[in-house]
């Protein structure tokens, strides 16, 4: 119009916004006075060219909604409306936008649609943040509603589970939720939820009012800015995300936050761009975050945060187990960054740095590292594999850090004290340095129970890039490679302990053994409750040797010993040497016992050296078994193969049932192939006559031949290429 009338200036001091929310600001800008609306929607479809109705009552707005308009303006509520400030939403679908520019006292103000008819999607109302409302009811139980600006004594509701949202500019003495879910980003002083709806957000700024958002059950706290000492404990025993938008907790207790015990058999918690950091100048025991020994399982995730302690930044003690931890895009920082005792937890680390301190070392044994699985087999060798076993911890694209006071204490990852079975693999892109940028890959510290620095069998797997740093048993790209004697008993342990029986997986045997001195539990150590404590994968050898294997099985159901117990499986390619086998019922070199129609197969293998035996049990006052003895294996049901094997020096004992090759072949349901099989120099078979219970005394009693003690049920064999001979004393 000229600059002559220029266009006044208008201020605004209430304009609400929300993250991840539509924002619209529409309205007549150019009119004296200036009118505008502001919608704050989680959805973002739809138009924007929206028409705002300018009113001047509460008796006006009504009138227009019935006429259809969705974006109302209210000029003033004065003292005079105290009888009408209820506002009647109408039979809509739309999303109703009402603006109240002024009250012109304290009010009491209603906004509601009681009957079934449609109901608004959303319904936002904004009053200016210095207006004063008594009492605000509303009863719009099929609607989102919004609440923007003024500050109330009370608020009751009713709204649809799609919230009721308190803005953060608003301030409430007493909220009541009848229906509905809520999220506050305001300030509420009481709220009263009786009915136990979802509070889905509580946006908080202090400790009191984190403990309240707490203790109403809120799924989410949000942080409204730093609480800076919440001096006591933060004890968490449910479900819960604890967002600190860009802020901290900080605590001088000896704990910022402990998981707990609780009514829940499993827990799920995310902490995200969060610092949790612990400022307790206690010199010892002071942890960031804790899981207490009875906490149940949880699944823990900390995205973007920083968390930090003079002691342990994250501690899992003794007894808690089953957990499973993914750290991104955080900084984990203290004496320790993780210290697990626990058991059977996994922990996952992506694009995140660990930082271990290491400079608190209480006496020249107790090293720490920046990663720590203890099995608190300090000075007690009863806790070896009780605590700090079974964990698997995987890491990519981080960094481990470690520095130290003293360079003897700098250790980066340690699997100590009598920590066993852990899965530790660290991706070729992470970095592992000291503090002063020095690569240190290849520094990995394994301390025994005793303190001693000298690596012993952790039973564990260490991958850090493409290389096994300790030696044992592992798993790659799906194929699991035997490289220790240790790898060995962990092979038959996971067979045997958790009957694992690895259908369908390939072990492979990468060096000579020599077994001097343990007592070896056979690999599928009894058929009873056949098939269990089997194994059904496949077991190559290479070729390597086997030496001084002592193994033995005197269980009382069907104890089958060798190298394998029971085979459900292949095995090939293996030579033993000097062998000293066991049983009381089957008893063979590679194997006692061969599973029926499993396609069970020893090929290939070798038994040269030692003695294979099965000794009479006394059953029900009576002597049986001590039967099915061979160079190879004991017993075939049906079906199975034994191929192109040898057996030389070697002293076959047992009452009945004795082969160079092959003690018994049963049944006549399948062919049973002894084929290409050689029986060498010096084999020897001694029948024990000592508890003859059926009083056998004659060679052709016990149908003993060269390749395969005795056949029974009418069996078909197949022994083309099989030779020959042994000796036979009584």
């Amino acid at each position: 119009t000229g600059a002559e009338s220029a266009t006044p200036e208008y201020t605004y001091t209430n304009i609400p916004l929300q993250g991840n929310y539509r924002t619209n600001i529409v309205g007549n800008l150019f009119t004296s006075p200036a009118s505008i609306n502001i919608t704050v929607d989680k959805n973002f479809e739809g138009e924007n060219n929206e028409v705002i109705q300018n009113v001047s009552s509460i008796a006006a707005a009504n009138t227009a909604l019935t006429n259809g308009a969705t974006n109302i303006n209210i000029s003033n509520i004065t003292a005079s409306e105290a009888d009408t400030t209820k506002l009647q939403m109408p039979a809509t679908p739309e999303s109703i936008t009402i603006a109240i520019e002024n009250i012109e006292s304290t009010a009491n103000l209603q906004i509601e649609k009681p009957d079934n008819d449609s109901h608004p999607a959303s319904v936002a109302v904004t009053i200016p943040s210095s207006a004063s409302v008594n009492q605000l009811t509303i009863n719009l139980p099929q609607s989102h509603v919004e609440i923007n600006g003024a500050s109330y004594a009370s608020i009751t509701a009713s709204t649809s589970n799609n919230t009721l949202v308190i803005g953060k500019d608003v301030t409430v003495g007493t909220l009541t939720i009848e229906a509905g879910a809520v999220e506050i980003y305001g300030n509420v002083g009481t709220l009263v939820n009786n009915n136990n709806k979802d509070v889905k957000v509580w946006a908080v700024g202090d400790k009191v009012n984190f403990t309240k958002a707490y203790n109403a059950g809120a799924k989410t706290i949000e942080l409204k800015n730093n609480i800076e000492d919440f001096s006591s404990v933060i004890e968490i025993n449910r479900d819960l995300t604890i967002d600190g938008k860009g802020f901290e907790i900080w605590n001088t207790a000896n704990r910022v936050i402990r998981i707990t015990e609780s009514s829940s058999s499993s827990l799920n918690i995310t902490f995200k761009n969060l610092g949790i950091i612990s400022k307790c100048s206690a010199s010892a025991d002071v942890r960031a975050i804790s899981f207490d020994d009875n906490c149940p399982p949880s699944t823990v995730v900390f995205n973007a945060c920083t968390v930090s302690a003079s002691f342990y930044a994250i501690n899992i003690i003794p007894g808690s187990q089953g957990h499973n931890i993914t750290i991104k895009n955080t900084t984990v920082a203290g004496w320790a960054a993780i210290n697990c005792y626990a058991n059977n937890s996994t922990f996952n680390v992506e694009n995140s740095t660990l930082i271990g301190l290491n400079d608190k070392s209480e006496s020249p044994w107790n090293d720490y590292a920046t990663i720590i699985f203890d099995g608190n087999g300090l000075n007690n060798a009863a806790n070896i594999g009780k605590y700090g076993t079974g964990n698997t911890l995987n890491i990519v694209n981080s960094t481990i850090y470690a520095s130290s006071e003293s360079s003897n204490n700098q250790a980066w990852i340690a699997l100590q004290y009598g920590a066993q079975r852990n899965s530790v693999k660290v991706d070729a892109a992470t970095r592992i340095i000291d503090d002063s940028e020095n690569d240190q890959t290849n520094n990995i510290t394994m301390l025994n129970h005793v303190g001693s620095a000298t690596p012993y069998d952790l039973k564990s797997e260490i991958w850090i890039g493409i290389n096994n740093l300790f030696p044992g048993m592992y798993e790659l790209n799906g194929v699991y490679h035997i490289v220790s004697r240790d790898g060995l008993l962990y092979f038959a342990e996971k067979v045997n302990k958790y009957n694992n029986k690895l259908s369908g997986k390939t072990v492979l045997l990468d060096s000579d053994l020599d077994m001097s001195g343990i007592d070896f539990t056979p690999i599928g150590k009894t058929v009873a409750n056949y098939p269990g404590y089997s194994f059904a994968g496949v077991f190559d050898g290479q070729n390597h040797t086997i030496s001084n294997l002592k193994a033995s099985s005197n269980d009382p159901n069907h104890a089958a010993a060798g190298l394998f117990g029971t085979l459900l499986g292949t095995v090939k390619n293996v030579n033993l040497t000097n062998v000293e086998i066991t049983s009381t019922h089957y008893a063979g070199g590679v194997a006692g016992y061969l599973g029926s129609n499993t396609g069970a197969k020893v090929l290939n293998c070798t038994v040269n050296g030692g003695t294979i035996t099965s000794t009479p049990e006394l059953i029900g006052g009576k002597y049986d078994n001590g039967d099915k003895v061979g160079g190879i294996a004991g017993f075939i049901v049906y079906g199975e193969t034994i191929d192109g094997c040898s057996v030389s020096n070697v002293t076959l004992k047992g009452y009945r049932d004795i082969g160079g090759i092959l003690g018994c072949a049963a049944n006549n349901k399948g062919v049973t192939t002894v084929t290409n099989c050689t029986i060498g120099t010096n084999v020897k078979i001694v029948v024990d006559k000592n508890n003859n219970y059926k009083n056998y005394t004659e060679l052709s009693e016990h149908n003993i031949n060269n390749i395969i003690g005795r056949i029974t049920g009418n069996a078909t064999l197949n022994t083309e290429g099989s030779t020959g001979t042994v000796t036979i004393e009584y």
